[in-house]
């Protein structure tokens, strides 16, 4: 039976539009040459030694898509509930904000999944359990969502966000930071998509959740590591890939291996951890490319308060027609561990903020990050067909004033969305648009303005 957990709790005071627009600082302008230090605000580089381990940067919105492309926003309130508010339809107008019932006092951010049927939110809690809530019918499509429910979490429970991905089988993959007993270290648990007493619904929806449990389902298995942040987790090549920031803005992956590596007593065999080069002092992000050679593209803010690039590509050594003809003739159980990373790409700029990404309708990447202007700065890659290879345009500038690192998303028809809170800790949207008649972009797009989402919320560690 699903849970009855759709009450009325009152929403928190929204501003009307008109009011908002009344409360919002005159924007200031934007910096000419963000890679240059015409601010005179250009911070210097800190001494590693001194950083704070914790990553400052706040979020003020996690975003979700249905699979009728509808997109749903997902945000903390000033009275600690979680609120969502889907769009209509897609490219349309938005529903209202609503709780969903039951939320904990968080304990770090937001995460969400569009798992096989149903959207499914995850947070940490202040009693160290995991919580999650799932809509309570497939797709959304009746507007309601069960209450959040605690499922335990590793031993001495979990800080920070967790991450929540479906693997290849249509499993749901949990990865939290352990808290106490094991601080600092990686967790994961799973749940199959199989109609059994495991099933990842009876998690998430209905009252054998307990049963499930207590019959040994997502039991926890410890990954290790020292993790700073909550994980970043991706699946490239039917495998997943997991990364965080350790001490002193170290990078660390650690990768599913194939299913053959897999014994009796687990659903999930794993490499080693592995360093990559290169020192953050943000939580990496991950679009996936599938363009050329590039594999997996990771995003950071370093030390120096410019972003950098690493990028996954053919192993030194191993030319680019040998290294793709290998990999089309073995299926995906067969194919060798993850490919090599180049070393750190400086990709300029002053950020304030960690980077938000994604992939556009043409595969290629666009990171976005706060300025030291507090506005919301635009970088995104070119393919250039005489070199085969992708590049990168300069900065540009998309306006606004954050209190808030911003999170991007990408649409069903592969165009991007840019969410951040305001200064007037409201939520703003800014949509990518398709736009026949740009001559200056050759794939005819352009962003539109920023439009008021209402509020206000509250900021929480990304």
């Amino acid at each position: 039976m699903l849970l009855a957990a759709y009450s009325a709790v009152a929403a928190p005071p929204l501003l009307s539009q008109q009011e908002a627009a009344a409360s919002l600082a005159p924007l200031k302008p934007p910096c000419a040459c963000f890679d240059c230090n015409c601010f005179g605000q250009k911070p210097p580089p800190p001494d590693p030694a001194k950083v704070d381990d914790e990553d400052p940067d706040q979020c003020a919105v996690v975003v979700g898509s249905n699979y009728d492309t509808r997109l749903e926003l997902f945000a903390v309130g000033d009275d600690g509930q979680v609120y969502h508010r889907p769009q209509r339809s897609h490219g349309r107008d938005w529903d209202s904000w609503a709780p969903i019932q039951g939320a904990p006092a968080l304990r770090g951010g937001l995460a969400v999944v569009r798992a096989q049927d149903r959207l499914i939110v995850g947070l940490c809690g202040t009693d160290g359990s995991l919580h999650v809530a799932a809509q309570a019918e497939p797709n959304g499509s009746g507007g309601r969502w069960a209450a959040f429910r605690p499922i335990g979490g590793p031993p001495g429970g979990c800080k920070h966000r967790p991450t929540l991905i479906v693997g290849r089988k249509g499993e749901l993959h949990l990865f939290a930071v352990g808290d106490t007993t094991s601080a600092g270290q990686l967790w994961h648990a799973s749940w199959p998509w199989n109609g059994g007493v495991c099933d990842y619904r009876q998690l998430v929806l209905y009252a054998s959740a307990e049963a499930a449990l207590a019959a040994g389902c997502g039991e926890w298995a410890l990954l290790g590591g020292e993790a700073t942040d909550a994980p970043s987790v991706v699946e490239s090549a039917g495998l997943l890939h997991v990364f965080v920031r350790g001490p002193g803005g170290a990078l660390f992956q650690k990768v599913e291996l194939p299913a053959a590596a897999a014994d009796a007593t687990t659903t999930t065999a794993w490499g080693n951890w592995s360093a990559l080069e290169g020192s953050a002092s943000s939580t990496p992000r991950l679009p996936v490319l599938t363009s050329g050679t590039s594999v997996v593209e990771l995003y950071y803010r370093g030390y120096d308060h410019a972003l950098w690039q690493l990028r996954q590509g053919v192993p030194t050594g191993v030319p680019e027609a040998q290294a793709q003809a290998q990999a089309q003739a073995q299926p995906v159980e067969a194919q060798p561990p993850p490919l090599g990373w180049s070393s750190p790409q400086p990709l300029g700029g002053v950020v304030a903020s960690g980077p938000a990404a994604g992939a556009n309708v043409d595969n290629l990447a666009h990171v976005v990050a706060l300025g030291p202007d507090r506005t919301v700065w635009h970088k995104r890659q070119f393919f250039d067909p005489k070199t085969l290879s992708a590049g990168w345009y300069n900065w540009g500038s998309l306006g606004g004033e954050a209190s808030s690192g911003p999170t991007v998303a990408t649409t069903g028809d592969g165009l991007l969305e840019v969410f951040i809170r305001g200064t007037d800790r409201n939520l703003y949207r800014k949509p990518q648009l398709f736009d026949p008649a740009n001559a200056t972009d050759g794939a005819k797009l352009r962003w539109g303005s920023w439009e008021f989402l209402g509020g206000p919320m509250h900021s929480f560690p990304c």
